[in-house]
């Protein structure tokens, strides 16, 4: 019922201080899904000859520790059910030592590769075992709102670049979480330039 794959993190997934990137992390997760979904009939290469793919529609991670480089992680992952349309999923990653760095909860939806349209999921994982456990305090996850936003308030635009598409065809979640990091860090440093003080000759 819970799939466990030990990973020693490779030094290109990290940061500038050889820590796992967030956008990494989730990746990361996302990838121990595969390997969990391959090995119960329910992986990529078994549903794309039905003509059918995972997407993922809803996530929330807790992050407590981001390994290093070349540090040996566990991930953990689990289906906790459905309910005939959405797909229920947590992780735990742990160090070596059972140190808890990570857990998520996510939704994920089986949608029609041809209409991009959701279908049930009874006649797939009808027979499916599940781990009733939820890994973080959310177990079931809802729409973010939007806040208002006016004309000062900052915003980006972002190409979608051919590297960002996964094999469904769309690009992958943990791309947003690249993006966003990527734009945080550039209004960060705008902003230290507009503050900046002046120096006078």
């Amino acid at each position: 019922m819970i799939y466990k794959q030990t990973v020693e993190i490779p030094s290109y997934l990290c940061d500038v201080d050889d820590r796992l990137h967030v956008w990494a992390a989730i990746r990361l997760c996302q990838e121990v899904t595969e390997y969990h979904g391959n090995a119960t009939g329910i992986g990529f290469k078994t549903l794309v000859e039905q003509n059918h793919a995972w997407v993922i529609t809803h996530a929330y991670y807790n992050i407590y520790r981001l390994p290093m480089a070349f540090e040996k992680i566990m991930l953990n992952t689990w289906s906790r059910g459905n309910n005939g349309l959405i797909a229920y999923r947590d992780y735990k990653v742990l160090s070596e030592s059972g140190e808890e760095l990570l857990t998520g909860t996510s939704a994920w939806a089986l949608i029609d590769m041809t209409s991009r349209r959701v279908v049930r999921l009874n006649d797939v994982i009808a027979h499916y075992e599940d781990h009733p456990e939820c890994a973080t305090e959310f177990e079931k996850l809802s729409k973010l709102q939007i806040p208002e936003m006016s004309d000062g308030d900052m915003a980006m635009q972002r190409p979608v670049s051919y590297a960002m598409l996964d094999h469904t065809q769309h690009m992958n979640n943990s791309e947003y979480i690249r993006m966003i990091f990527d734009h945080l860090h550039e209004t960060r440093d705008e902003l230290r330039t507009r503050i900046a003080p002046r120096r006078h000759a």
